[in-house]
């Protein structure tokens, strides 16, 4: 059994400096802030797990599929969607240029966008990182460390920032990934060895990590016991600190293959599950105050780039490279698979309590989230081409996108 100390003294002075900080995230609801209804404002939803509670989907789905809304060409590239304020943000590379687009989200038209030159590649081409809209801001991150703060409303830049002068941040293998984080005044990335806050007003550093490549996953929001912090899946470690601070409370050690964590922890209660691909497999922590344990690992889950969902005390996810070929249900706790579906893989929301699954070809599957048995309500064909990028839903809607730069707009309320 493997422990990792947790410097508790040090993590709860500096929790005790951002009391402020807290008490305003917590009268927001969440860590990272819960978004009105209909709203998906930041990867993977409005807390942050790829959770929407909104009782907007309809299943079985009409004679045919679903109704599509519309779609958009937005550039090539792996960047979620958000959306928040009645816009979708989304984020593409075209003849070497990152835009950041800002479109009508009930007709796809274009409201606003901004773009700049970023080198890019011809086999894992554009941006991966999510635009994030907060208090009337967008945050986003280039594959190549381009930070950026704009006006939601017009897309004017209120600052720019490069991550490699500002914070001697590397770039691992395939470059930037994660998704920003906004906590309170702090935008955290998962930059550096441990992380990285910028101040949202002006961009200027607030923390930093020491120099090093990081990870590829998007920084998460925990609450504990209400001992609350973020954490970040880094190169070689998991660590969980203070965004105010960036102090390490603690941190537990996971070597992958080309250093790829991509897939952020999920957090249920005071446990923990992390997983990567190139078959390293899963694992299942326990946080204790001073203590991060681990209670067991294995390999039921090896999941390369594809987010697993947390709910009713399992972790559902696909298992193997890419987008997986399997869907699996683990108990949480033990590690103990469930049970195992074949011939599903792609990537994964909870919508009105049921998994939403869209295939790395454009299904959009959708089952229940049971410990005891898969059972499957709808299935449909909505886009095709290279869907290796998690969908957002509001309003009833699933915004998908593909790599070659589609974004697809589904009606899925039944209206």
């Amino acid at each position: 059994m493997t422990m990792c100390t947790f410097r508790s003294e040090g993590f709860r002075l500096g929790l005790a400096a951002s009391a402020i900080l807290i008490m305003a995230l917590a009268n927001r609801g969440a860590l990272a802030g819960v978004a009105a209804g209909g709203e998906w404002p930041n990867y993977r939803g409005p807390t942050n797990d790829g959770v929407s509670t909104e009782k907007t989907l309809a299943v079985p789905f009409p004679q045919g599929g679903p109704k599509q809304v519309w779609k958009a060409s937005i550039g090539e590239g792996y960047a979620g969607v958000s959306v928040a304020g009645g816009h979708v943000y989304a984020f593409g590379n075209a003849d070497g240029n990152d835009t950041v687009w800002c479109l009508d989200a009930n007709s796809g038209k274009e409201v606003w966008k901004h773009s700049y030159p970023c080198p890019s590649d011809k086999e894992y081409p554009g941006p991966r990182a999510a635009p994030v809209v907060e208090g009337g801001k967008v945050f986003t991150m280039s594959r190549k460390g381009h930070l950026f703060g704009l006006d939601a409303a017009k897309g004017t830049v209120l600052w720019q920032k490069d991550a490699r002068q500002l914070v001697g941040s590397k770039s691992p293998n395939w470059d930037l990934s994660g998704s920003p984080l906004v906590v309170g005044n702090v935008v955290v990335y998962n930059l550096n060895e441990s992380g990285v806050g910028l101040d949202k007003a002006s961009g200027n550093v607030v923390w930093k990590s020491a120099a090093g490549a990081p990870g590829y996953a998007t920084p998460v929001p925990f609450d504990i016991g209400g001992a609350k912090g973020v954490a970040i899946f880094g190169a070689k470690k998991l660590y969980g600190l203070n965004p105010a601070t960036g102090a390490v409370g603690w941190s537990f050690a996971w070597d992958t293959s080309y250093d790829v964590n991509s897939i952020d922890p999920v957090f249920l209660g005071d446990k923990v599950f992390i997983s990567s691909g190139y078959g390293r497999g899963c694992a299942g922590l326990q946080i204790k105050g001073a203590v991060a344990e681990k209670l067991w690992e294995n390999k039921e889950i090896a999941s390369h780039w594809s987010n697993c969902i947390g709910v009713n005390g399992c972790v559902f996810g696909f298992n193997g490279q890419n987008g997986g070929q399997q869907l699996k249900c683990l108990d949480i706790a033990t590690g103990a698979a469930k049970w195992t579906q074949q011939g599903l893989g792609g990537t994964m929301i909870l919508v009105d309590g049921k998994l939403v699954m869209l295939s790395q070809s454009g299904k959009l599957t959708v089952a229940e989230p049971s410990p005891q048995a898969y059972k499957e309500l709808a299935s449909a064909k909505i886009m095709d081409k290279t869907c290796w990028t998690q969908p957002a839903f509001a309003g009833g809607k699933l915004y998908a996108r593909n790599k070659e730069g589609d974004l697809v707009c589904t009606d899925l309320s039944g209206k």
